[in-house]
């Protein structure tokens, strides 16, 4: 039996959800580790970008997805997918900075999540 399980919790964190993620969690032993999580800017037609309201629920998703994984002791490790966004014609998008590697809002959520006060990052893109 594995003692470290990868989890893709998209689904949990983007809809502002835990009850997925807590019902694996439940039922598997060992570490678990969220080995694709974040939050999407852009997924076709079921999350767009329009005026950067992408950014803005990507932002509250990615702020949201650091609850969860503070809420179960078991969730040991956070793997954020993806670092550098597409462009806006891409379908999909989950960049904590835009394709130009500026920051983006989520990125700015990350930093203060994982340095606090010592966050230096600048204010966000708007994409």
């Amino acid at each position: 039996m594995p003692k470290v399980w990868g989890l893709h919790n998209y689904s949990d964190t983007n809809r502002f959800q835990s009850y997925r993620t807590r019902e694996i969690v439940g039922v598997l032993p060992g570490e678990v580790w969220l080995t694709e999580t974040g939050g999407i800017v852009q997924l076709g037609s079921s999350f767009t970008n329009h005026n950067g309201a992408g950014l803005t629920r990507a932002a509250k998703a990615l702020s949201f997805m650091f609850k969860v994984a503070a809420a179960n002791p078991r969730i040991k490790r956070l793997y954020i997918y993806n670092w550098t966004g597409a462009t806006s014609q891409a379908r999909f998008d989950a960049g904590l900075t835009d394709h130009l590697f500026r920051p983006r809002a989520g990125y700015v959520v990350v930093c203060k999540e994982m340095h606090a006060a010592g966050c230096g990052a600048v204010k966000p893109v708007k994409d």
